[in-house]
């Protein structure tokens, strides 16, 4: 082994000006390559989901009592916000509304490249199916409910702007749009409480009459005031449920207008560039030097071939 790395030395020092002219052009190339890459900034935001808290001992022995199930374990949220920010449904709001598709696709709006090549414009549809956006938008969430956003974009204070409108979406979403189980339930319970409470006031303003006895009218009453008691009952305990099922979360680091770039990362790039070129020369002396011996042992056998 020591002898093949010796002699493989030696053929490197032999094609040294070869190899010093492949790792000098890797060297030209990478950096040509990092000042050529269109510069992006990243900005950043940390959002914290904020669960509600336990309910103590006291008001959970209250509610046991009661003939309604309610849901007293401690709600993750975080899981919701996470499903929001990666759905599909983030992503088509953000392309639409922020025209993102000239800058997920800049050589197709080229005009250049269009006349030339007569490329398409994209669809949204179309960098739904790519997840275009994955690749400059981040979202990564944590065991402790901190979720950091991050957005990449050649305009730093683009860049801010997305991340801004993705908390306002999600914003929006959870207060509008986000839907579970005890909030059906207290809707229905409020539709059932204004008929119960309809029902009560024609009972309440009814007269006695031949066709309506007054004790028919008592019976009536009470039991819509027996069921108009219980749905109040629901209706409270249902929007305690609710209130453990709504989902909030907290801005911790607003979106920052980066001043310092994060593409491209022009000394790992420069690096990687002469690696692989020394690569390169240590594939090339190697192929040389297998030319050489293969040339030789030919050389050889003629010269035995001839002295025979």
């Amino acid at each position: 082994m020591n002898d093949g790395v010796r002699q493989f030395l030696l053929a490197v020092n032999h094609r040294r000006r070869l190899v010093i002219g492949i790792v000098v052009s890797g060297f030209i190339c990478g950096v040509l390559l990092a000042w050529s890459l269109p510069v992006q900034y990243q900005s950043s935001a940390s959002l914290r989901s904020m669960d509600t808290p336990v309910m103590d001992d006291m008001l959970k022995d209250m509610l046991s009592t009661l003939p309604l199930s309610i849901d007293l374990q401690k709600h993750d949220s975080t899981q919701d916000i996470v499903a929001f920010l990666q759905s599909r449904t983030l992503r088509q709001r953000l392309i639409d509304g922020l025209d993102l598709l000239p800058r997920l696709y800049p050589m197709r709006y080229h005009p250049l490249l269009v006349g030339l090549l007569r490329l398409s414009a994209p669809t949204t549809v179309l960098a739904l199916q790519e997840n275009a956006l994955d690749a400059v938008l981040t979202v990564t969430a944590e065991a402790d409910g901190l979720i950091h956003l991050d957005f990449l974009d050649r305009d730093p204070m683009f860049a801010a702007a997305v991340l801004r409108r993705v908390i306002d979406e999600l914003r929006y979403y959870l207060e509008t749009e986000h839907d579970t189980d005890a909030k059906r339930e207290r809707v229905f319970i409020e539709h059932r409480l204004a008929d119960v409470e309809a029902e009560l006031h024609r009972w309440e303003t009814a007269t006695p009459s031949t066709h309506v006895p007054l004790g028919q009218i008592n019976r009536e009453l009470t039991a819509n005031q027996t069921v108009y008691a219980e749905l109040k009952r629901r209706l409270a305990l249902a929007q305690i449920a609710e209130s453990r099922q709504t989902i909030a979360f907290k801005v911790l680091d607003p979106p920052l207008i980066p001043v310092k770039r994060a593409r491209p990362r022009r000394i790992l790039l420069v690096s990687f560039c002469v690696l692989a070129s020394l690569l390169v020369a240590a594939m090339v002396v190697s192929g040389l030097v297998l030319r050489d011996e293969m040339r030789q042992h030919t050389v050889s056998s003629h010269n035995a071939h001839d002295g025979t």
